[in-house]
């Protein structure tokens, strides 16, 4: 009979062996800093959008009633601006919400 053939037992009196403990899984998903750093650059977006926003309120109310173009035009940035201050404040609630989950 070859080595190789040749079964191993442990002794009668030998205690078991465990097997290794798995290794703990990361969590996916960014990291709370990388998330910290969405909320903020939201943020900073919001703010700047609303400043727009206001900026081209007063231009609409002082536009000359006389030129439509330039009332048209007005109206255009204001409501392409209102879209990107909404796109801007559900990116800011969704990074909230993976912060608030990723700290949790």
């Amino acid at each position: 009979m070859k080595p190789s053939q040749v079964k191993h037992e442990p002794p009668a009196d030998a205690a078991p062996v465990a097997a290794p403990a798995p290794k703990p899984q990361k969590k996916g998903g960014p990291s709370p800093s990388t998330l910290r750093h969405a909320v903020k650059k939201a943020e900073e977006r919001m703010t700047q959008l609303s400043a727009d926003l206001s900026r081209l309120d007063d231009d609409l109310a002082n536009a000359a009633a006389n030129d439509p173009k330039k009332l048209e035009g007005l109206s255009r940035a204001r409501a392409r601006t209102q879209a990107d201050l909404d796109a801007a404040e559900a990116a800011w609630m969704e990074a909230e919400e993976a912060l608030a989950e990723a700290t949790a």
